[in-house]
């Protein structure tokens, strides 16, 4: 019985060097590749949050990311975009500072929860986190990451939800007096 599980052991044992080797000349597999850079970056910014937080959930191009400008203290400027539909943008010199906010155009610009200090009082700060719209619009790899990205935010160890922002375009509002709100 010892040899008959020696011999099993061994042969995956040698299953296991052909196997590596093998891998070793394949061609990497570039959709994989970039899913995993997008989770690693997905990783660092969860790491990035600290104690309780504020979630901005909402449709894409709801306002999630210009409400978090607006809290930090941006100023902001009318444009047109590209179809000549009026939009906000960031006018502060350093938009570094602030979330990328969208065109609405109905793409996101927004793919990972992410921490953004703001300023309560003096000695007060709050992160805000900026979550991806409703509607991933980049794929499934793009859609896999800010799912994991929320569900990271949300179920995280080393700190809570203190309050979620629920935001939604003014249309939604302004349709029908409301009723897809209500």
């Amino acid at each position: 019985a010892e040899s008959s599980c020696h011999r099993i052991l061994e042969r995956g044992a040698i299953q296991a060097l052909i196997q590596r080797v093998t891998n070793a000349f394949r061609p990497p597999n570039p959709a994989i590749e970039k899913t995993m850079e997008l989770l690693q970056e997905a990783y660092n910014y969860i790491a990035a949050m600290r104690g309780t937080v504020a979630l901005f959930l909402g449709p894409t191009n709801s306002g999630k990311s210009s409400a978090i400008a607006f809290l930090q203290g941006a100023t902001f400027k009318l444009v047109s975009n590209e179809l000549g539909k009026s939009v906000s943008v960031i006018a502060d010199a350093d938009k570094a500072r602030y979330p990328t906010i969208g065109r609405g155009l109905g793409v996101s610009d927004t793919l990972y929860a992410r921490p953004w200090n703001a300023s309560v009082s003096d000695q007060t700060q709050i992160q805000l986190i900026d979550c991806s719209g409703e509607y991933e619009t980049r794929g499934d790899a793009h859609t896999l990451c800010a799912n994991l990205s929320l569900d990271l935010a949300v179920t995280r160890e080393d700190g809570d939800v203190g309050a979620l922002v629920i935001t939604m375009p003014f249309s939604a509002i302004n349709e029908y007096n409301g009723a897809a709100v209500l």
